[in-house]
């Protein structure tokens, strides 16, 4: 009798909106930075499945934070579905060949006043794609948040610590 009383608790719990603090999503500082170096020991040919790696295959379904650029996806109707990439594209039209470095990210309520041009934060599940060989992303990010960064916790092309992407003076070239 016991065994049915705690999981009908349970479920009476979580039908009145009550949540139970263990099975909350744990605070974004807290969640893992996924990085591009990992991302990366993938090889992608469109023509062969791909064979995941241990260390890949082991984010999929997880929640993790990840840093990148922002780039949105032109034909898309609805202004929450972008790209995160782990270069600083040179345009907003222009983003890497690389596809272990693209991640297609859906974050609901994405309306900046600007396009963030910076190095953002991005967290929410992880997922490995389906359908590899349609020259699709291979990464699937279904975001929760988003935050522009000041600094950040890895090293990824492109990305230039606050104050170092300032342009040189002609003085201060060597003649």
């Amino acid at each position: 009798m016991i065994r049915r009383v705690i999981p009908l608790a349970l479920l009476a719990a979580l039908a009145l909106g009550l949540v139970v603090p263990a099975l909350a999503a744990p605070p974004r500082e807290l969640l893992p930075l996924l990085e591009w170096e990992t991302l990366m020991h993938t090889v992608y040919d469109p023509r062969r499945p791909i064979d995941w790696p241990a260390d890949v295959a082991a984010q999929d379904g997880q929640r993790v934070r990840m840093e990148g650029y922002l780039m949105p996806r032109y034909h898309a109707q609805d202004p929450g579905d972008l790209f995160l990439v782990g270069i600083n594209p040179t345009n907003l039209f222009c983003g890497p060949t690389d596809m272990t470095l693209i991640v297609e990210v859906y974050l609901a309520d994405f309306h900046p006043a600007e396009f963030p041009r910076q190095p953002v934060e991005v967290w929410g599940t992880f997922h490995l794609s389906r359908k590899v060989s349609n020259y699709r992303p291979i990464y699937i990010l279904d975001a929760n948040g988003w935050r522009e960064l000041k600094r950040w916790e890895q090293d990824f092309p492109g990305a230039s610590a606050p104050g170092e992407d300032e342009e040189e003076s002609l003085d201060d070239v060597p003649r």
